[in-house]
């Protein structure tokens, strides 16, 4: 952290308090990044503030709308909003929220990328050893636990209301243009949630299904890669050196695009994954959810 703290620039400095998550100076570091944030016209930094606030009566967090204000093209700043909202709040302001979802988002940007890039921009050790391992076992522990955004509210938003139903179906085309893949899962996740009041989408969104179905059959099959050590005569820590420049370059990496390219060069067949994946047990991806058991 001292590092990014020596960049001086706002994100550096924001980005290290936010990584300042223990000890007796974390509620401090909360709310410097909270002040950072209320004064900053950077959403990625509003992002981070929105992700540790302060716990009550400590310091002001940052609001959740000012994210969508700074950055209205961006899915996630709504979704966000949708996040925050409970009980009658959300009955009375989702419908207002899928609106300008659907008139105004164009991506879905979380930050995970340029926090990626943030962190592995820092000086890193460039030999074989201990202190590598040691440096790779902190920066993917620090790299993985950025937070998944939750689709859930944006899917229960998408079931109170018929008249949200072609709003809904918007986003999900806007989702799935993305380049991630729990963005592709949200996206047929909503049109699971109304295909009973739009079943004329089932048509469109059927090969899709098929394609995410295909996608995940194809990570179970797939082959395991393999081992430096013995393919190319490395050396333990020449190994250990080699995965970890490919494992720092895979998290955070979006997974969707990389994943159907290399299904593509691999000749792989999307209809007989799918099916492979129907036939091992699997729900189909539009197919209702089982009803929860009662309790």
């Amino acid at each position: 952290m001292l590092a990014l703290r020596q960049r001086g620039d706002v994100r550096s400095l924001a980005v290290a308090e936010f990584l300042d998550t223990s000890g007796n100076d974390a509620p401090l570091s909360r709310a410097r990044l909270q002040a950072i944030g209320r004064s900053s016209n950077d959403p990625m930094i509003t992002a981070l503030a929105l992700l540790r606030p302060c716990a009550p009566d400590v310091c002001s967090n940052v609001e959740v709308s000012q994210w969508s204000r700074l950055e209205p093209a961006n899915l996630n700043a709504w979704r966000a909003m949708l996040d925050s909202m409970t009980g009658r709040s959300a009955a009375h302001w989702a419908g207002y929220v899928l609106d300008r979802m659907g008139r105004e988002g164009r991506y879905s940007r979380s930050y995970q990328k340029e926090f990626r890039e943030a962190i592995l921009g820092l000086p890193q050790t460039d030999t074989p050893g201990l202190a590598s391992q040691a440096e790779t076992q902190l920066l993917v522990g620090i790299l993985a636990a950025w937070p998944i955004p939750r689709m859930s509210p944006l899917t229960l938003a998408c079931g109170a209301d018929p008249s949200t139903a072609h709003r809904c179906a918007t986003v999900a085309e806007l989702l799935w243009q993305q380049d991630d893949l729990m963005d592709h899962l949200g996206a047929l996740g909503l049109v699971r949630r109304i295909l009973t009041l739009r079943p004329d989408l089932r048509d469109h969104w059927e090969p899709r299904a098929r394609e995410l179905e295909a996608l995940r059959a194809w990570q179970q099959e797939a082959p395991p890669e393999t081992d430096p050590v013995s393919e190319q005569g490395l050396s333990l820590c020449e190994a250990q050196f080699r995965e970890r420049k490919v494992l720092l370059a895979s998290i955070g990496r979006p997974e969707w695009g990389a994943a159907r390219a290399e299904m593509k060069a691999r000749g792989a067949d999307d209809a007989a994954l799918s099916a492979n994946w129907r036939r091992m047990g699997n729900r189909a991806v539009l197919d209702p959810l089982p009803a929860a058991p009662p309790r």
